[in-house]
């Protein structure tokens, strides 16, 4: 994702991706995933900040993460009003057994729960983009 967007923005854009972590070590999940900073063509001139935060399918905190990470440990706390909520979709039959949460065997139906958390977070000021890329072998 951070590889397309650099070939998408300008080269005064900086993009941030989470630091890759082993399996297994303390301090998974405590970074932001994805970060991009641009220059906007206002006046005076000032930088526009977006934060992205990814999660798997069949991730536990999948319902919880948009508010209890993006909105709150990252959107808030840097006064930002931006962000992404990505969720990278396996087909349920590619799921290995015991990875797929309850309310996430329907891409629809996921993005209409994701659609209402962010419609609920536009309550705070917040415009936060859900997107479902589907990762599933062909």
């Amino acid at each position: 994702m951070r590889d397309q967007l650099t070939l998408r923005v300008t080269q005064a854009s900086i993009i941030d991706r989470e630091v890759q972590v082993t399996r297994g070590r303390q301090g998974i999940g405590t970074r932001i995933d994805l970060t991009a900073t641009t220059p906007t063509a206002t006046q005076p001139p000032d930088t526009a900040r977006l934060i992205a935060e990814a999660k798997l399918v069949t991730n536990t905190t999948l319902m919880t993460a948009m508010h209890d990470q993006l909105v709150q440990r990252y959107l808030v706390p840097a006064s930002l009003q931006y962000g992404i909520y990505l969720v990278y979709w396996i087909s349920p039959s590619q799921r290995s057994a015991g990875q797929s949460p309850k309310g996430t065997a329907d891409q629809a139906e996921l993005m209409q729960q994701l659609k209402q958390q962010a419609t609920a977070a536009a309550g705070q000021g917040l415009r936060i983009q859900p997107f479902l890329l589907d990762i599933s072998h062909p």
